[in-house]
C-alpha cells in the first residue's frame, strides 16, 4: 500500500485519541502494547514512547487509573535471556523501564499480561484477565502509530463480543486509542515494509472476525487455530515465521 493510504488508515484509527483523562479511580486503565525487545533485552525506542504516553496519562488521571503491561515474547524470535538463562517477558521489561524512568508511578497500580505472543493475545488475555474481572469503564489501549490501525481493529472485534450469543446487557469498557508517533524511527524501507505487513495482517484478522459470535467463539479460534496458542500447532513454534528481514528488524 501507498504511504498516502497507511496515513489515511492511521489517522483514522487515531480518531479517538485521548490527551488528559479525567480523574476517575479504579475504572479506568491503560493498556500498553508490547512491541519487541532488543537482543540486550532493553525496549527499543518505539516501544518506550509507549510507556512515557501511559505515564502521563496516569499522572493526568492524579495516579488512579491502572497500567497494564502487554506481553510474553513473540513468535518472531528467540527470547533475550537474563544473565542467569531465563527468559525476558516483554511485559517485565516494559515494568522495569516504567520503574526506572518514571518512578512517580507507583507499581502497586501497575499490572502485567504476561500470556501473549501477539497483538492478538494482547486484546484477548487483558480483557479476561484484568478488563472483566475488575469491571473497568474505560480502558485506552496505547500503541505506535504504524501498530494502530491493526490494533485498534483487533481490540474494537475482540471486546465487544458477548459472553451469551445475542446478550444486550453484559458490561464491557468503552474503548479509547491513543497513537504515539513514529518519527525518527526506522529507515523508510523499513518503516514501509512493517505498515505493509500491518495492513495485510488487519484484513485477515477482519476476515476471520465474522465467524465469531461470542468471546467463546473467539477463545476456541485463538486455542485451535493461532500458532501461538494451540497445541495442535505447537511443533512450529520456533520455526521461522512469514516476516522478511525487513520486518523482523520492528519486532
Amino acid at each position: 500500500m501507498s504511504n498516502k493510504d497507511y496515513a489515511a488508515a492511521t489517522e483514522a484509527a487515531s480518531a479517538r485519541d485521548v490527551g488528559d483523562v479525567g480523574d476517575d479511580d479504579g475504572d479506568q486503565a491503560v493498556i500498553v502494547l508490547a512491541g519487541g525487545l532488543a537482543n540486550d533485552g532493553s525496549l527499543p525506542p518505539w516501544v518506550t514512547r509507549r510507556v512515557d504516553a501511559a505515564a502521563d496519562m496516569h499522572r493526568n488521571s492524579k495516579h488512579n487509573m491502572k497500567v497494564v503491561l502487554c506481553g510474553g515474547g513473540t513468535p518472531h524470535k528467540p527470547p533475550p535471556l537474563t544473565d542467569t538463562g531465563h527468559p525476558i517477558l516483554e511485559s517485565v521489561a516494559l515494568g522495569l523501564d516504567l520503574a526506572k524512568r518514571h518512578p512517580d508511578v507507583a507499581l502497586e497500580h501497575v499490572l502485567r499480561e504476561t500470556a501473549s505472543y501477539d497483538t492478538i493475545g494482547n486484546a484477548y488475555y487483558s480483557l479476561v484477565i484484568h478488563a472483566l474481572p475488575l469491571r473497568w469503564k474505560h480502558v485506552t489501549v496505547v500503541t505506535s502509530e504504524f501498530h494502530m490501525p491493526r490494533s485498534q481493529a483487533i481490540f474494537e472485534q475482540t471486546w465487544k463480543l458477548p459472553i451469551v450469543a445475542g446478550s444486550q446487557h453484559e458490561e464491557r469498557p468503552s474503548l479509547t486509542f491513543h497513537a504515539v508517533s513514529d518519527e525518527g524511527l526506522m529507515a523508510d524501507d523499513d518503516y514501509q515494509a512493517r505498515c505493509e505487513r500491518e495492513m495485510k495482517s488487519r484484513d485477515a484478522f477482519l476476515e476471520n472476525a465474522k465467524a465469531w459470535e461470542t468471546l467463546g467463539d473467539f477463545s476456541n479460534w485463538l486455542h485451535d487455530t493461532h500458532r501461538c496458542y494451540a497445541v495442535n500447532r505447537q511443533d512450529e513454534y520456533g520455526m521461522p515465521t512469514e516476516a522478511t528481514a525487513k520486518e523482523l528488524k520492528s519486532y
